[in-house]
């Protein structure tokens, strides 16, 4: 059990890491792009140059793994939110 358990915290940490960098709704980073994986655990942050800024979707974006999408780092505030 404790095998199991030692497991389970380990396994985060090989989540694939991505960033956007831009606001495209498609493409080489997008945040479609990013969220873009089959079946490995997504790590999302936005580059500081997108702070205020939205990003404009043309369709839903279906998130086929585990994901966290951190916008912390935008400032503002709750969730990177500007304020």
């Amino acid at each position: 059990m404790r095998v199991l358990l030692l497991f389970a915290l380990i396994l985060p940490l090989a989540a694939v890491e991505r960033q956007v960098v831009n606001l495209a709704d498609d493409g080489p980073g997008s945040l479609r792009q990013a969220l873009a994986s089959q079946g490995a655990a997504i790590m999302v942050s936005f580059a500081p140059a997108l702070a205020g800024k939205t990003i404009v979707l043309s369709r839903q974006i279906e998130i086929q793994a585990d994901a966290v999408i951190d916008a912390g780092k935008l400032g503002g505030g709750a969730g990177g939110v500007p304020s």
